[in-house]
């Protein structure tokens, strides 16, 4: 077996052997390479997409983020097997009957009647997915990609009312594909018109970065990103006249926290890479979605579809593809 991955050193698809590949990574202790499944799902590849450590220390699933190099804790790969035996996982492996996790042990069950993730099915009509979820934190996305690109999220915030005086800003992106990918956003986060009453730093991964200062007017942090979320939870005190500035190198944005009913996201322009600001509301999105899709675009011709699990807290988790009309 062999499965092409982003390590520090990333992998090509240019020369791709099925039998000998049933799963690619997807997320590992080098970052998020969401780009990496994609990819493959354009250049038209039956494989699945599991997480794993991919290091050196010994610890398999229990690798925690020390460089830049190795710089998020390391994901966990979930497997659909009969047993607990060599032979049953080895042919669930074949099957591709496989997703991946950020070592959150999230469960996720992507069904077309009976074919499961990693199937390839034939059909005229279009397909109804039956989804399912148990997250190890609230819910933000559960969304399903079609041939690399997304076709439904399903709703989840069921209370849209916001709490205010409380605003979440967070970052995510790489800086390239390949080694020493960490994207630096470090900047700071100043308030006009209003008073920083409390922050908490979202997901920081390196024992060096996070916040750094933080007063009634400013907050300043270190932090990069390879493929992962950093973010900051801040309680503020304002009028309609406050004003709230995020500026890094990357990205600066002046914004009214009061204003924020809705997550705005600002890309950009390098892997995968974004600013978003995100509402917190009165009540939390649930631990469980459980729901049914149907792509009522779909045309007959051969693609493929996957589900990804984003968390609250930045946890991930993606499905292996159910492909369609798929010909070997």
């Amino acid at each position: 077996m062999i499965i092409p991955h982003i390590g520090g050193r990333r992998a090509t698809l240019d020369v791709f052997d099925e039998d000998l590949s049933p799963f690619i990574e997807i997320m590992s202790v080098h970052g998020h390479f969401q780009w990496f499944a994609d990819e493959a799902m354009e250049r038209h590849l039956k494989t699945g997409f599991i997480a794993s450590s991919d290091t050196h220390s010994g610890r398999p699933g229990n690798t925690f983020p020390v460089s830049f190099i190795e710089a998020v804790k390391s994901g966990l790969t979930a497997v659909y097997a009969a047993d607990l035996t060599r032979k049953s996982l080895w042919e669930a492996f074949k099957q591709r009957h496989v997703y991946g996790t950020t070592s959150a042990r999230i469960i996720l069950n992507f069904k077309l009647g009976q074919a499961m993730m990693g199937d390839v099915v034939q059909t005229e009509t279009n397909p109804v997915f039956d989804v399912k979820v148990h997250g190890t934190a609230p819910l933000e996305h559960v969304e399903i990609f079609k041939a690399g690109k997304k076709l439904y999220s399903h709703p989840l915030q069921t209370n849209t009312n916001v709490k205010s005086g409380q605003v979440i800003i967070r970052w995510t992106g790489a800086r390239t594909q390949f080694r020493r990918r960490n994207l630096d956003w470090s900047g700071e986060v100043t308030i006009t018109n209003g008073q920083i009453e409390k922050v908490e730093p979202l997901a920081f991964d390196l024992d060096w970065e996070g916040i750094t200062h933080t007063d009634e007017e400013m907050i300043t942090f270190h932090s990069t990103t390879a493929g992962d979320y950093d973010g900051l939870h801040i309680w503020y005190s304002g009028d309609e006249n406050t004003i709230i500035k995020f500026a890094s190198e990357l990205k600066s944005v002046e914004f009214n926290p009061g204003e924020v009913t809705s997550m705005k996201r600002y890309p950009v322009g390098l892997v995968e890479g974004a600013l978003e600001i995100v509402p917190v509301y009165e009540e939390e999105p649930p631990l469980q979605a459980s729901f049914t899709f149907e792509d009522t675009e779909f045309d007959g011709n051969p693609t493929a579809y996957y589900v990804r699990v984003h968390q609250v807290d930045g946890e991930k988790a993606w499905s292996s593809p159910i492909f369609i009309n798929w010909e070997d």
